[in-house]
């Protein structure tokens, strides 16, 4: 990830997490976690983000501008206001980064 402008508070998970609230708002049943196996996302406490289909519109109620948020990597900000961080302590093993979507049936919102 190459950083331009404003370096907010976040890792790479957390800005994978709030970016993808773009893409499931408005699917139902629909939720993804990205997080770090050794409990820290970048320079962050949190391992990651857990967002789901009604993260982006419960962000944007709380006046979070999701894409100034992004363009500014502070997503832990961000997720942190609405509660969707991952926090998972040292877990003291690094082998990689964990990414899981979940969609469960019908995921149409009418």
């Amino acid at each position: 990830m190459t950083i331009r402008g404003e370096a907010g508070k976040g890792g790479p998970n957390q800005e994978v997490a709030l970016s993808i609230t773009r893409k499931i708002r408005g699917l139902r049943n629909t939720a993804f976690l990205s997080i770090d196996t050794d409990g820290t996302d970048g320079p962050t406490d949190a391992a990651g983000g857990l967002v789901d289909s009604y993260t982006y519109d419960e962000l944007m109620n709380n006046d979070i501008d999701v894409e100034e948020y992004l363009s500014k990597h502070d997503a832990y900000n961000a997720l942190r206001n609405v509660n969707a961080l991952v926090f998972t302590g040292p877990t003291n093993t690094n082998v990689n980064s964990i990414m899981i979507g979940v969609i469960l049936g019908n995921t149409t919102i009418h």
